[in-house]
């Protein structure tokens, strides 16, 4: 059933895109975007210990700035993202991410988590738009909207060190470029290629 629902979604698309008030729906999106990246960050340092799987992700992050092999089931992409924000950072590698144990000074966990916080922020306009690009009524696309920016699973998993929040904007970006790919056919030879190239690179990311 869910390739006939896109293609019906896709044909409808015309009316849900551009229309005359973009300019304050991009507005207002953005203020529920920096918002919920607000929701997200307060007092995001507060607790020092090492919560739940960063004592995995944190470690494979150790792991990768020291050149030491290991073995995981979890793709490669979202762990290197998290270990290059920590090397940014300027971590050196040295903690072993033991569970509930507080972090050093020396390690950049407050940076690590608003870097997964912003992740998560990015849920609330992608949200948006796959409702919209589903071809949902504006109302029932700023309620979905909302409820990404004040959900308390979202929050939670995007306030530690944990591949989900990018896992979750990826596939939902991947929805988006999909349904844009089925009503590609009608579109000008480079917009289609275009919009099979972004589905390709998406469901690279996804994957990885």
């Amino acid at each position: 059933m869910l390739h006939p629902l896109l293609q019906a979604a896709t044909r409808r698309r015309r009316k849900v895109f551009p229309h005359k008030h973009a300019n304050r729906e991009r507005f207002l999106l953005g203020i529920l975007t920096l918002s919920a990246f607000a929701i997200r960050t307060y007092k995001i340092g507060n607790d020092s210990r090492v919560v739940w799987d960063e004592t995995h992700f944190g470690r494979f992050a150790s792991n990768y700035i020291n050149r030491k092999f290991y073995l995981d089931v979890h793709p490669p992409l979202g762990k290197l993202l998290i270990t290059l924000v920590f090397w940014l950072s300027g971590y050196s590698g040295s903690f072993d991410f033991a569970s509930g144990e507080h972090y050093p000074d020396s390690v950049p966990y407050v940076q690590v988590r608003c870097f997964q916080a912003a992740v998560g922020s990015l849920l609330v306009p992608s949200t948006f738009y796959l409702c919209r690009t589903l071809g949902f009524p504006l109302g029932a696309a700023w309620v979905a909207a909302i409820l990404v920016v004040v959900d308390n699973a979202l929050i939670g998993i995007s306030r530690i060190i944990v591949l989900d929040p990018m896992l979750l904007l990826a596939n939902s970006l991947l929805v988006i470029a999909f349904s844009r790919v089925l009503s590609a056919s009608s579109g000008r030879p480079a917009s289609v290629l275009l919009r099979f190239v972004w589905l390709g690179i998406l469901v690279a990311v996804v994957c990885r």
